[in-house]
């Protein structure tokens, strides 16, 4: 609008879209208020302008955060980023529309990277226009001979070689003290070394006879994204999901009156395995911290220094079970507990549980 001077076209037909959006929208949103008063105060001012301009905001990062995702995000195109995003600069009159496509780059960028809150998803627009950006200026680094495919290849072979050598180095074969993967999982480490091995191979072929294979780096993930969710360390799952811990203490744990734990994901899965809606939170609200404050919700959180006081005057009524993730190097001794009648750990997971007395 600025650059090309289209203020007119823009503040005509601007305004059409943005009355078929709130069109759209305005249903869905008088129906939750008429349900939830409070709707339109924490829909658009907690979950909006404060998580946008407060300096308290949820996920709070610095203005440059969103930069090293946009470039890990350009794999295995990343030599091209460069030339496509000047290429889009220089076409200022709109003859091949690659102007709008930078536009439609930055300005989510911009606007995400001013806002106190960030997440790497909130850029997942932009790589939309940018993957355009990058295809076309591949396409005419074909005609020109341009040394930027090349480049793009020695990129991925780089990458899928370093990530071999990562593998070896974090493995039981490797110098740390306390290795990735187990002895036991060594057929994750061969799997992760296959998934960076098709990197670098696919990178090469792309361009081992000049560059007129060059479409082949976009097999360059292929590789990671069909092994790297078998190749995921034991000790990562365990730390990030409570199911295969539920499935060992199953037994125990269904039957219980009351079910605590310290961690919203870990509240999540234990409601899903165990076909729940009654999971207590201990210690920490979270993203539920807004649930919890209804009057409903009083009786779903507990702070860990009234928790002896609550588990006196609830054991009685059956079972109390706690499925807690710990911090890193925590014991069960650490904890501010009363001394539980079975205990079981699987890596950060910690079941603990109170009978009836």
């Amino acid at each position: 609008m600025i650059v090309q001077k289209r203020w007119r076209e823009v503040l005509t037909y601007g305004w059409l879209a943005v009355l078929v959006c709130i069109l759209t929208v305005l249903p869905w949103g008088l129906a939750i208020a008429q349900r939830e008063p409070d709707f339109w105060r924490y829909f658009f001012w907690v979950e909006h302008i404060q998580r946008f301009a407060k300096s308290d905001a949820q996920h709070k990062a610095p203005f440059w955060y969103y930069l090293p995702f946009l470039i890990a995000g350009s794999l295995p195109w990343v030599a091209l980023l460069p030339g496509a995003l000047k290429r889009g600069w220089q076409d200022k009159n709109g003859v091949r529309a690659e102007f709008y496509l930078l536009g439609w780059v930055v300005m989510p960028l911009l606007f995400f990277s001013i806002a106190k809150g960030k997440l790497p998803t909130y850029i997942l627009p932009c790589f939309a226009p940018l993957a355009m950006l990058m295809a076309r200026y591949a396409q005419d680094a074909v005609v020109r001979g341009s040394r930027a495919l090349k480049v793009n290849g020695g990129i991925n072979i780089a990458f899928g070689l370093t990530g071999l050598v990562a593998v070896l180095v974090v493995s039981p074969w490797g110098v740390l003290t306390h290795p990735v993967w187990t002895p036991i999982e060594l057929y994750k480490c061969l799997l992760a070394a296959i998934a960076f091995g098709v990197w670098a191979l696919m990178g090469w072929l792309a361009i081992k006879d000049g560059v007129q294979r060059w479409a082949l780096a976009a097999c360059c993930p292929l590789g990671l994204a069909l092994l790297v969710g078998f190749a995921i360390p034991d000790r990562v799952i365990d730390g990030k999901q409570p199911q295969f811990l539920i499935d060992i203490v199953n037994e125990s744990l269904t039957p219980s009156r009351y079910v605590l734990t310290n961690e919203v994901g870990v509240a999540a899965g234990l409601a899903w395995q165990l076909k729940r809606n009654d999971i207590i939170m201990m210690g920490m609200r979270g993203e539920l911290e807004y649930g919890l404050s209804y009057p409903e919700g009083k009786s779903r959180f507990i702070d860990k220094s009234g928790f002896s006081a609550w588990l006196e005057q609830h054991r009685q009524q059956g079972p109390v079970s706690l499925v807690l993730k710990l911090e890193r190097g925590q014991t069960i001794a650490e904890l501010p507990l009363p001394k539980p009648d079975n205990v079981y750990i699987m890596g950060r997971m910690a079941f603990i549980q109170y009978l009836p007395q």
